[in-house]
């Protein structure tokens, strides 16, 4: 098989889902304090991307992600 190649999508997949389950924020190394960060790329992926977190005692938290030009915010969050 040799499909054609389009430059404008991922060519393994379109959508993603992750599920993080109870991890801490930060950890406490010797002289060093470690803390995860939400960095916002402003750039998709992949096309529409789903990503869990479980927090301490079980609530879960959570972000979407999606390419704008496929995409509009009332259908994403739909």
């Amino acid at each position: 098989m040799n499909p054609p190649r389009l430059l404008d999508r991922n060519p393994v997949f379109q959508t993603m889902f992750g599920f993080q389950p109870d991890v801490p924020r930060g950890r406490d190394l010797p002289g060093l304090r470690v803390e995860i960060s939400d960095v916002d790329t402003r750039t998709a992926r992949v096309d529409l991307s789903l990503f869990l977190f479980e927090e301490a005692g079980g609530e879960i938290s959570g972000f979407l992600e999606y390419a704008t030009a496929l995409f509009g915010a009332a259908t994403a969050r739909r």
